[in-house]
């Protein structure tokens, strides 16, 4: 199973004959964060929720790679890569993420992820998150992706940020 590489990010990861990255024994992310309502914000404002959403993509990512450098990680989110977790994950040396734009709620998008070749799975959301339908919303996504993982050749294991 593969997907067609993200436009906005580069991937060094195994590559089949059709130029397309390989996803097998990766870990899958995904940003339910984007798939709530943004509030308006000033532009000062604005640049610091990106921030602390880039540093808590950071701290989501950060133990995975430092147990398992070598495993490719895809990221499940709507919003552009974060250019304050760019900076972060360059100044660690990691290799790039793979990129897949769309929604957990969406069970294509989730199949874009091969959920049944992962090694794990986790649903959180970055930065500040006022919506009081946030857990509700995450439980939907851990059943959607259960769902997928039913037939699963293996048991891949499924985490999951709740705030209450």
């Amino acid at each position: 199973f593969s997907f067609p590489p993200s436009k906005s990010v580069r991937s060094e990861h195994q590559m089949d004959n059709t130029n397309k990255v390989v996803l097998k024994d990766h870990y899958v992310l995904i940003d339910l964060s984007s798939a709530f309502s943004i509030p308006e914000m000033s532009e000062d404002a604005r640049f610091e929720a990106d921030h602390f959403a880039g540093m808590d993509l950071f701290n989501v990512l950060q133990p995975i790679k430092s147990r398992d450098d070598c495993a490719p990680v895809v990221l499940l989110a709507r919003n552009e890569s974060n250019h304050h977790f760019s900076k972060l994950w360059r100044t660690k040396g990691y290799d790039p993420i793979n990129i897949i734009h769309g929604c957990g709620l969406n069970i294509s998008d989730l199949k874009l992820c091969n959920l049944a070749e992962a090694k794990a799975v986790v649903v959180f959301s970055t930065g500040e998150c006022a919506d009081d339908n946030a857990d509700a919303m995450s439980m939907l996504v851990v059943l959607a992706v259960n769902s997928l993982l039913r037939d699963a050749p293996r048991k891949v294991p499924v985490l999951v940020e709740v705030e209450t």
